[in-house]
């Protein structure tokens, strides 16, 4: 039979088919190891936020212990449950603790090198994410002639080739040949423990000396990680031939990883059932290690769903799956409600305009003192997760500590500060800022300190919020009732929790407490407005949450959170039940609901408020609406014929709109640009970038370009526009060389990064600044 080409590649694409084919359903049968692998590697390798919480890892001793401890008995996990599937058809039991043999002693040994290969990429993966961040930072190593990408490439292809070949049992058979059992087991031993506490040891404790703790080494937390690895490979590989069936590292070996993995799965629930005990611990390096645990109990709980369905030929995940989709469509479910406490009597707020005016008499002498104009500010700040919040505080805290240093009055930026209009993350730092405003008003600038709040950042905020996203979260969402507080609930309570115990702050007070404009209240007229600006999902429209009433003609399409908890109210009236109303932080955290960390915010039929970055991620349009609200009374107060002090005033009166972008470099015509867009995605990062950067930086422009340096639309009102932005770029590190910090999205952060944000604020970066900067602002206010 003559051979033609084409029949040769039909042949070599049959065989190619069928190769793939058994490969794919190889991989299939281990497809919950390969999904948590997967899950938990994804974040370290592409979200800032997983990267940055790498930092916190290693940021002590116990940090480092604690994640490469949960890293090992995932490996060891996932090697032993993948022998559970290493039968194509079900054998009982349904977990079995002692390891399962295959008849075939070939299948056996080849479906091991499987397994090993599963628990040796659980350790790799991670690893080599270590170099993926370390690139991200700018932190340079000896590992950077290659990039990441390589670096797994290569490892994973050079531990491939070690199992396929059983390079570790076949040099464990030559020394046992060679140098007897006794000498080869104390080889095996001392190599084992050598790669896997030795050597690391030695590291931490004589080469980096001290400096275990700094960003810079955690290229020796990858290479103890390839040390552990290859301690891993050399344990697995030659177990069988050290130890007897009976013993507890042998067949035995399922009852100390399972129980090893049941107790990370112990402890992820207890901190679901106990998520404020967080606020006990002084550290920050939880995320990462609860992350796994969590991803370890579904590990354990799909593997247990999958053998139970072989078992009884019932597909146990997909009718959980089904049955938990139904639930959650059909069933009326209020667990992610807006959180509302018992309203305790407050007066009646003041409208905007009326706000205004009392805020203006106020200061009354000092206008009529100053010879040329009186500065007003409205400030909008960028969302942007924690670093946003951490940067809005250091802005203002910092502008209000020079202030009442250099001026002769002594008053701070924000006696100066009418409103603050916020997104997301800005408008959490928004929220902190007004109440230690009302705290600690002018006294002195020492209270200003950037000290306290880069202490209060460096609390973890994240860990909790994390464990019920992926536990008790996942489970009430499918049920019509719940037992205990979702995970946007304990977000607050633990900002209120840090708030209390860091700053002295009652962030639990009611969201209006800070304005009252009672004679009682010492900093009536003195706290900023605070405009937490939200989105509603079911409309699309914006929500504002505000102390003060806000008229529709000045904020048109927006829904009012005050309009909506009064109509919650008036049912409750009817019902007989207690008034409600919204803490402060619970005000704030509206606009900085950003799934899926946060779910959106239920206060009703047809309302769900999520994220106001998804609207608008500056909060530069409810500035701009403020500003012609207020200007709009100015013009009315000129027609009354008599000359009011309101309008004498508004003569020196000039506004400043004041925006902190919380992003490292500050340029309106910023575009990303996509060499090769993904066109059925193109749609959805449209409506994303539409919604988060691109009305913002509309907004935002319109602020700089429509109101600097005058308002063309209001004869006799002054405006004029600033922006503030994060300018430190570098930090040094432990041998004095220079790397960038990561400045996270989500709702941790680490010190280093804290440190940039800071870095921002030291002579030769304010100088840095352009003409629109924080040097226009203290000319401004008086004090250059």
């Amino acid at each position: 039979m003559k051979f033609t080409p084409v029949h040769l590649l039909s042949v070599l694409l049959q065989r190619l088919s069928g190769y793939i084919r058994a490969k794919t359903y190889q991989l299939f049968r281990y497809r919950v190891i390969l999904l948590g692998v997967l899950i938990f590697a994804l974040p370290i390798w592409m979200l800032d936020q997983g990267q940055d919480l790498l930092v916190n890892s290693n940021s002590s001793d116990e940090g480092v212990l604690l994640f490469v401890g949960v890293v090992l008995i995932a490996a060891f996990l996932n090697w032993y449950l993948a022998k559970l599937f290493f039968e194509k058809k079900y054998t009982g039991p349904v977990c079995p603790m002692t390891e399962p043999l295959l008849s075939d002693p070939v299948l056996q040994y080849a479906e091991k090198k499987v397994s090993r290969f599963l628990g040796v990429s659980t350790i790799i993966v991670p690893a080599v994410a270590i170099l993926n961040a370390l690139r991200v930072i700018r932190i340079h190593s000896r590992t950077d002639f290659l990039p990441p990408g390589i670096w797994l490439l290569g490892l994973l292809l050079l531990f491939f080739f070690g199992i396929k070949k059983d390079l570790a049992g076949k040099g464990y058979s030559w020394m046992e040949n060679k140098w007897g059992n006794k000498k080869s087991k104390t080889i095996a031993f001392s190599a084992i423990i050598s790669l896997s506490l030795l050597i690391p040891g030695i590291i931490r404790l004589f080469i980096l000396r001290g400096e275990s703790n700094t960003p810079d080494s955690l290229v020796w937390l990858f290479w103890q990680l390839i040390l552990l690895s290859a301690a891993f490979f050399i344990f697995v590989s030659v177990r069988s031939a050290i130890f007897p069936d009976g013993h507890w590292l042998g067949r035995k070996i399922g009852w100390p990883i399972l129980l090893s993995a049941c107790l990370l799965a112990l402890l992820f629930m207890l901190l679901n059932i106990f998520p404020l005990s967080i606020l006990s611990l002084d550290c920050n390096y939880l995320s990462l290690p609860v992350l796994l645990s969590g991803i370890v109990f579904y590990i354990i709980l799909f593997t247990l769903l999958i053998r139970l369905s072989l078992w009884k030929k019932i597909n146990f995940p997909l009718l959980l799956l089904v049955t938990g989709l139904i639930i959650s469509i059909t069933a009326n479910n209020d667990y992610h409600a807006v959180k509302q406490t018992n309203s305790t009597y407050t007066p009646t707020p003041l409208a905007l305009d009326q706000y205004f005016k009392s805020w203006l008499l106020q200061r009354k002498d000092e206008i009529d003192r100053e010879p040329d104009s009186f500065p007003v500010f409205l400030v909008n700040t960028y969302g942007g997760g924690i670093r946003a919040a951490a940067y809005t505080n250091m802005v203002f805290s910092w502008l209000d500590s020079s202030l009442i240093a250099t001026r002769k009055d002594h008053k701070g930026f924000e006696h100066f500060v009418f409103s603050v209009s916020g997104a997301s993350g800005g408008t959490i730092g928004a929220a902190l800022q007004c109440a230690y405003r009302a705290k600690y008003l002018d006294s002195s600038s020492a209270p200003y300190s950037l000290d306290s709040f880069q202490r209060f950042y460096q609390h973890d905020f994240l860990t909790p919020v994390l464990s019920n996203m992926l536990g008790g979260d996942v489970w009430a969402s499918v049920t019509s009732f719940h037992l205990w507080k979702d995970r946007s609930e304990i977000q607050e309570d633990l900002w209120e929790g840090f708030g209390r115990k860091q700053l002295h702050l009652p962030l639990d007070q009611e969201f209006n407490a800070l304005w009252d404009t009672g004679h009682n209240n010492p900093a009536r007229f003195e706290v900023p407005l605070l405009f937490s600006n939200t989105l509603n999902v079911d409309d699309g429209l914006k929500g504002i949450c505000a102390p003060v009433t806000l008229e529709n003609a000045d904020f048109p399409a927006t829904i009012f959170i005050r309009s909506r908890i009064d109509a919650l109210n008036a049912e409750r009236i009817k019902q007989k039940d207690s008034l409600q109303s919204l803490s402060l932080m619970t005000g704030a955290f509206l606009s900085a609901r950003f799934p899926f960390i946060s779910p959106s915010g239920k206060m009703g039929a047809g309302y769900h408020f999520m994220d106001g970055g998804g609207k608008d991620n500056s909060g530069a349009s409810t500035s701009e609406a403020i500003f012609v609200a207020l200007a709009r009374l100015t013009c009315r107060e000129r027609t009354i014929p008599e000359d009011s002090v309101f309008s004498r005033l508004m003569k020196k009166v000039r506004f400043h709109f004041v925006s902190i972008t919380n992003s490292p470099y500050y340029n309106p015509d910023t575009r990303q640009l996509v060499s090769n867009r993904f066109e059925p995605v193109s749609p959805i990062v449209g409506i994303v970038n539409s919604g988060i950067y691109g009305n913002a930086q509309a907004a935002d422009n319109t602020l700089q370009f429509r109101y600097s340096p005058d308002s063309t639309q209001f004869q006799g009102v002054h405006s004029d526009y600033c922006s503030i932005w994060i300018t430190g770029a570098a930090i040094k590190d432990s041998k004095g060389a220079l790397y960038s910090p990561i400045l996270p999205l989500g709702w941790q952060i680490s010190d280093p990064s804290l440190q940039r944000l800071r870095q921002s604020f030291d002579d030769n970066m304010l100088r840095s600044y352009n003409a629109i900067g924080i040097p226009k602002i203290l000319k401004i206010t008086g004090c250059r």
